[in-house]
């Protein structure tokens, strides 16, 4: 993957705004006074010049670099694959089916995780439209069929197959004992697991935890105790996840302040053109005032344009233009 950059970009942004701070200081001569803090704002003295192009490049030509991967952000998607069985050969797993335990717990993780909502969790399957298509097209070098195989044990394949999936993370368990009282007839369900990144392969968290099916009535079911076993282990590794999610979202920088530090530069220049209009807005209604007006429109009387004053009394004439007459007598 590349990078298309072109040089002189700095130099052409720099332009166009000295041109509007420009332009603006004609529109509006009082302006002119905010130009060099304004050019000082936008054009640090302290910033280093541009490195020159490579040999045999011009300013302004176009270069192809190879793009640096960018490194994952916090996990909130999370491939589940089935625990796998980590009870010895000659141990006992108390007539359960290590296997089958290890799908259950499993499916109570993934659907406790999507109910709280702060990860999306995905069961894998080697049916997967993307896996399949993977095996198909054998687009990723040395994924194999006994790869998308149980058990799911193996860090290493499990970062092939949650890449192809497209999850941030993936999660691998074992069952490692699974004990039945026989006194009290409560079931014991020991398990670790471990969070990984699927793009490094990294191990993000480990889990250990033991599961309790108490039983409170003689008449209660192995399976149903050893269910419950199997939600209360599920329970304590989900609320350790979300405990981290939790924190990884507190580290995240805040938009708001990003924005406003990107922005810093447009908010100078936006500032000098509001300046600008109102300078000129200004400027053109002091000419107007200025020319004067012959009508007198807004003075109580019409005249010269002067400042207004206190009206003259009225002036009565007579009818050839003098005094008026008295009223003759009868």
């Amino acid at each position: 993957m590349y990078t298309t950059v072109k040089s002189g970009g700095a130099k052409t942004r720099r332009s166009r705004s000295l041109a509007f701070l420009i332009a603006g200081s004609l529109l509006c001569p009082p302006c002119v006074s905010l130009l060099p803090a304004a050019l000082a704002q936008e054009i640090p003295a302290s910033q280093p010049a541009a490195p020159a192009p490579p040999s045999g490049m011009s300013a302004g030509s176009t270069i192809r670099i190879p793009t640096v991967p960018v490194p994952t952000g916090p996990i909130r998607t999370i491939l589940l694959f089935p625990f796998a069985n980590a009870i010895p050969a000659n141990g006992s797993s108390a007539g359960f089916s290590p296997e089958i335990t290890g799908a259950r717990v499993e499916d109570a993780i993934k659907m406790r995780l999507n109910v709280i909502g702060r990860y999306k969790a995905n069961s894998f399957s080697p049916s997967l439209p993307q896996i399949q298509r993977a095996l198909e097209e054998s687009r990723v070098e040395g994924l194999t069929e006994s790869d998308v195989t149980p058990p799911y044990d193996n860090a290493q394949k499990a970062t092939k197959i949650a890449a192809q999936v497209g999850t941030d993370g993936f999660l691998l368990g074992t069952i490692e004992t699974i004990k039945v009282n026989p006194t009290t007839r409560n079931v014991d369900l020991a398990v670790s697991a471990s969070l990984y990144n699927s793009t490094t392969g990294a191990t993000v968290k480990v889990l250990a935890v033991t599961g309790h099916g108490v039983s409170y009535n003689a008449a209660d079911a192995p399976d149903n105790l050893l269910q419950i076993a199997i939600n209360d282990a599920a329970g304590r590794i989900v609320s350790a996840l979300n405990a981290d999610n939790v924190k990884q979202a507190e580290v995240l920088p805040p938009v708001d302040s990003v924005r406003g530090h990107k922005s810093n530069g447009g908010s100078i220049l936006l500032g000098i053109l509001l300046a600008t209009g109102i300078g000129f807005a200004i400027s053109s209604s002091h000419h107007s005032s200025n020319n004067g007006g012959g009508g007198g429109g807004t003075t109580p009387i019409g005249g010269g344009g002067g400042s207004p004053g206190v009206p003259a009394p009225p002036v009565l004439n007579g009818p050839s233009g003098g005094p008026p007459s008295a009223p003759s007598g009868s």
